[in-house]
């Protein structure tokens, strides 16, 4: 086997991981009872399906749904985390041999039929100049969705909510500080790093406060009615789409509401947050989901950071390098 780079070992083991982790909950989801298993990395613990396991479903769900070279990344970084946990004595021989033959039988899709990706064409940052051209045709439009989609986006870049938790959020104001509480989405499905997380928006401008409360009062008011609701996120979306291909014919990336969200994780990043402070602001369980899958830093606006909650702070699952190689310094 070729030498790897510590950088490599890194990269298997962090997706390896993430890989392992996901296979177990998808499992659980499935509403079939599975067994899981512990492995200690570190002080971390995941809490998984065996590694056999973890290999048999890799096959049946995923491998058919991935290209040819992902699969070869995967199962690269499976087989590397098997080896170490081999070592560790975690696993036996025979469970490394057995998983690693299933996953030298799985098979990647052909490029025609691979399904196309949702995000394939969603933008991942909505920035200041963007926002502005599109802010303005908005306004300009005569449709009744115009002005609600415009303080929509700037409700989404000033809090980083997904769509559909701005139904159940609410401003709780006490002596000078203004917290917006919101019901994370994720959390049925242990994706979240608790039931509710705290927006603090002292950092605002007092005119940005009241796009929020603008937008917060529409949206109880239509959100009482799930049909209103369903017509009002149609409305503004689609008015959003329509409106970005017209400015920009073009692109093959245009903005959306969640846009906004993935702006918001990237100003974060550029104004100086750390990981779990980005994680705890956005709802993650874990400080490496909004490293890995929303805005970047680059494409941030540098501002004020806005204070985050101690208490959520501390349900933030961390991830520390150092951490993963402590079980197996030889590798």
């Amino acid at each position: 086997m070729a030498t790897k780079t510590k950088e490599t070992k890194q990269v298997y083991i962090k997706r390896a991981r993430q890989l392992m982790e996901k296979a177990y909950k998808e499992a659980t989801a499935s509403g079939n009872n599975y067994d899981s298993v512990i492995y200690k990395i570190g002080p971390y613990n995941m809490v998984v399906l065996s590694y056999v396991n973890t290999c048999l479903w890799f096959k049946k769900n995923w491998s058919s749904q991935i290209s040819q070279s992902t699969l070869r990344q995967y199962r690269s970084s499976l087989k590397f985390m098997g080896l170490a946990l081999e070592q560790k004595e975690y696993i036996t021989k025979e469970d490394l041999s057995k998983g690693n033959e299933i996953l030298d039988s799985s098979q990647g899709a052909n490029k025609e039929d691979l399904l196309p990706r949702t995000s394939a064409s969603k933008q991942k940052s909505l920035k200041l100049k963007d926002l502005k051209l599109l802010g303005q045709e908005l306004l300009k439009s005569r449709s009744k969705w115009g002005k609600l989609a415009y303080i929509w986006l700037y409700s989404g870049i000033f809090t980083g909510l997904r769509p559909s938790e701005w139904k159940d959020a609410i401003i709780v104001q006490n002596d000078e500080k203004i917290d917006l509480i919101v019901k994370n989405a994720k959390h049925t499905n242990n994706r979240s790093n608790g039931e509710h997380r705290t927006i603090n928006l002292n950092h605002l401008e007092k005119k940005h406060i009241r796009i929020i409360e603008q937008h917060l009062g529409a949206t109880v008011q239509i959100s009482k009615k799930e049909d209103l609701w369903q017509q009002y996120y149609n409305g503004c979306a689609n008015l959003i789409k329509y409106h970005s291909r017209k400015i920009w014919k073009n692109r093959k990336r245009y903005p959306t509401l969640y846009s906004s969200r993935h702006q918001f994780s990237a100003n974060l990043k550029a104004s100086g947050c750390s990981k779990v402070e980005v994680a705890t602001l956005m709802g993650h369980a874990s400080d490496l989901t909004a490293q890995a899958h929303y805005g970047k830093k680059i494409h941030g606006t540098r501002g004020r950071k806005p204070e985050v909650n101690k208490d959520e702070l501390k349900n933030v699952r961390v991830s520390n390098k150092k951490y993963v190689f402590q079980f197996d310094k030889n590798n």
